[in-house]
């Protein structure tokens, strides 16, 4: 850092490793690390060799990689689809019965309340 310029244009500047150096450090080291596990832990053996013919589902594929056989790929629980069902707003939050409606008056009108503050 003493190769820096330490004023440029008349302008005074300061040099100094702040976060995000600090940041940017720490992060390359944790890639090393996590480059290093993937280079020591083996891919199981079934992935490591092309699929057969007959594999044409992603979940097959991952089933290659396991101890079970394809029997028990039938046994794998299958994916469910929601229903869709309309949401009522009246039904939203457990409450089931009808909202009650708001009068609108109409932008010009004032109610007579507050008119002049006399009702009668």
């Amino acid at each position: 850092m003493q190769d820096l310029p330490k004023k440029v244009d008349g302008i005074t500047m300061k040099w100094e490793v702040a976060i995000g150096f600090q940041c940017l450090v720490v992060a390359t080291i944790l890639k090393l690390f996590d480059m290093t596990l993937h280079f020591l832990l083996p891919t199981p053996a079934p992935r490591a060799q092309k699929p057969p013919k007959d594999v044409t589902e992603l979940v097959e594929f991952m089933m290659l990689g396991t101890k079970q056989n394809s029997a028990t790929l039938e046994q794998a629980p299958k994916q469910e689809v929601m229903p869709k069902n309309e949401v009522k707003p009246e039904t939203v939050g457990g409450n089931t019965e009808q909202a009650p409606k708001k009068e609108v008056m109409p932008k010009n009108e004032v109610p007579p309340e507050t008119v002049g503050g006399n009702t009668e």
